[in-house]
């Protein structure tokens, strides 16, 4: 049972190295003329307003859902980071979506295959996929400790005999809170899977710009996983501090709370900061910065002593 304990701590763990490693590969930002790639600095800045006004709305529904008491309660507040990171990859596959190519006399084009495997960041990818484990750990583990309330709502309580008295603690993060946890994170993923296929398949520029579409499509995906990452971190942190709290209420029992109070307090900490940089990366926006002061040209001074 220890080693079924340590499964969250390990897999946020996991993902905080990927994501360490990720931060040191830098991020390159292209700088481009002010008369070069025209459309796609315009759709870059586009990109850019339209992922901030996202994040904005999606603080928003994070903070109302549970002080306005919208949707059902305490079930509402705790599938309300995952819907908000749902709209956020919303947000990012509209703005894909209504991208049009420059209706121009002649156009070019590079002809090569672009596959949505080439497009996609490799650190970003294993550092989605080790959130996402890592929620469904511990809604796992929590389904497997959980039991009904006084009211006879399944999972939504731990239920531990101490010196032959049984305690009742709620919440508890059980089937109750898991169950809608899982499938709003499910949706927000297909959707984020349908947003990298419009991503990849948008219209391409011109043939020399091709290496900075490619870097727009590749941040553009990063920035779906990156959202996934937040959704599921802003999810494990609450989830893992109730989880704690509770453990360690139960600590008196046999079977482990004690353990399971200490690694859910490691991992809420670092599933807090795994969010931050994925907040961080979501606001840095495309890496494109234009320049609008063109470098001296050779031969633009009269040579000394030659009349004009």
């Amino acid at each position: 049972m220890s080693m079924v304990l340590l499964l969250p701590f390990v897999l946020i763990l996991a993902m905080l190295v990927t994501v360490v490693a990720t931060l040191l590969t830098g991020h390159r930002t292209s700088v481009v003329g002010i008369n070069e790639h025209v459309d796609l600095v315009r759709l870059a800045r586009r990109a850019r307003i339209w992922l901030l006004a996202a994040l904005a709305v999606a603080v928003l529904v994070c903070l109302a859902v549970p002080l306005l008491g919208l949707g059902g309660g305490d079930t509402a507040s705790a599938i309300a980071p995952a819907f908000a990171g749902t709209l956020v990859v919303a947000v990012i596959c509209l703005g894909e979506a209504t991208f049009r190519r420059p209706m121009t006399l002649t156009r070019s084009a590079a002809l090569h295959p672009r596959r949505l495997g080439d497009l996609v960041p490799r650190g970003w990818l294993m550092t989605t996929a080790a959130a996402l484990a890592g929620l469904a750990a511990t809604l796992g583990i929590g389904t497997l400790y959980g039991s009904p309330d006084d009211l006879g709502r399944a999972g939504r309580a731990l239920t531990v005999v101490c010196d032959g008295v049984t305690h009742t603690r709620t919440p508890w993060p059980g089937s109750y809170y898991g169950a809608p946890i899982a499938l709003a994170t499910a949706v927000s993923v297909a959707l984020a899977v349908a947003t990298c296929v419009v991503i990849a398949r948008r219209p391409s520029p011109a043939a020399e710009s091709a290496a900075l579409d490619t870097g727009l499509r590749r941040w553009s995906i990063a920035a779906v996983l990156q959202s996934l990452t937040l959704g599921a971190c802003l999810t494990l942190v609450p989830v893992l501090l109730i989880m704690a709290m509770g453990a360690r209420s139960a600590d008196c029992a046999p079977g482990g709370y004690g353990l399971l109070a200490t690694v859910s307090l490691i991992g809420a900490g670092m599933a807090a900061v795994l969010g931050t940089v994925a907040l961080a990366g979501l606001c840095t926006g495309p890496g494109v910065r234009v320049d609008d002061v063109p470098p001296p040209q050779r031969g633009d001074t009269a040579p000394v002593g030659v009349p004009l």
